[in-house]
């Protein structure tokens, strides 16, 4: 192997996905979260799911922003919850009816409260 495309592939570089395996083709759930202003130089489509790059996301729910590598969000566990990670584990649940009657039909955000 030429010394070069060593040195490359350390540097993160990678091969294009194959037709069908790119991240868009396998996950749109994760790429719904894909941060589009700060990955400008690169999209879904030209990475595959199990990619070590680091890429910046953006929470559809409160807008929250990170870096995270692909491979990484993909088999998050908070990710396939719902749970945004600036939320540190708050989520939206149901409370039981009498909160509910004492509160009205608003759902309340619970801190405490982990799914």
């Amino acid at each position: 192997m030429d010394a070069a495309v060593a040195c490359s592939r350390k540097a993160g570089s990678s091969r294009p996905p194959k037709p069908g395996a790119s991240l868009a083709d396998k996950r749109p759930d994760v790429v719904a979260d894909w941060n589009w202003d700060r990955n400008s130089n690169i999209t879904p489509d030209q990475v595959g799911v199990n990619s070590a790059r680091m890429i910046w996301w953006r929470c559809s729910d409160c807008g929250h922003e990170w870096s995270s590598p692909i491979k990484s969000r993909v088999r998050s566990r908070t990710h396939r919850r719902g749970i945004c990670p600036g939320d540190r584990g708050r989520r939206l649940v149901p409370l039981p009816a009498k909160a509910m009657r004492a509160k009205g039909s608003e759902p309340i955000l619970s801190g405490s409260t982990r799914i």
